[in-house]
Order: structure tokens, then C-alpha cells, then sequence
């Protein structure tokens, strides 16, 4: 028995499964969907062909996931007030009744 092919197939299945679910990542951040959840469950192969390649790759994802799930939080915020208009912004309340305050 050669112990040794039965380790670098599961690697290598192991790196596929993983790049597959990075795949799948990339295209949903592709359609705008939300990913942490997917992120969440990515897991690194535990002995990765190239390992600084699957680092890149995983830490990658995990902040760009950070930040569309940051974006999704942003868009389903309300939006802040319309801006005061310019009268609004050099007159105070007792500039603008008068004669009842005086500054």
C-alpha cells in the first residue's frame, strides 16, 4: 500500500472542494449577493498544494466579505435627513421670530 497517493488525493480533493466554494463566493459577490454566511462556513484545506496561494485566497475573501456584508448593513440603514437649506443653516430660531428674542 502507498500510503503516500491516498494523502495527496485528499489533498488535492480537499484543494478543489475549496477553490470550487471560493468560486462560488466570487460569483455570488458577482450578482451583489451577501456572502458572510457562505464565508463563514469556508474552510482552508488542511494541507494545501500551494499554501500561501490559499491564504491570499482565503483571507481575501474574508475581507471582502466583511465588507459587502458592511455595504448591505449601510444600504438597509435609513438615509440621514435631506440637508437644511442654506436659510436654515445662518438663521437661528431667534434671529428668525424677532422681536420676541433678541441675540
Amino acid at each position: 500500500m502507498d500510503f503516500g497517493m491516498d494523502k495527496e488525493e485528499e489533498e488535492s480533493d480537499e484543494d478543489e472542494a475549496f477553490l470550487q466554494s471560493s468560486l462560488d463566493i466570487v460569483n455570488s459577490l458577482s450578482r451583489g449577493d451577501e456572502v458572510t454566511h457562505l464565508t463563514d462556513h469556508l474552510k482552508k484545506p488542511s494541507h494545501s498544494f500551494d499554501s500561501e496561494a490559499t491564504d491570499c485566497i482565503y483571507k481575501a475573501l474574508k475581507i471582502i466579505a466583511k465588507g459587502s456584508q458592511n455595504n448591505t448593513l449601510t444600504s438597509l440603514t435609513p438615509s440621514p435627513p435631506s440637508s437644511p437649506s442654506p436659510d436654515r443653516l445662518t438663521s437661528t430660531p431667534e434671529t428668525k421670530i424677532g422681536s420676541f428674542y433678541t441675540v
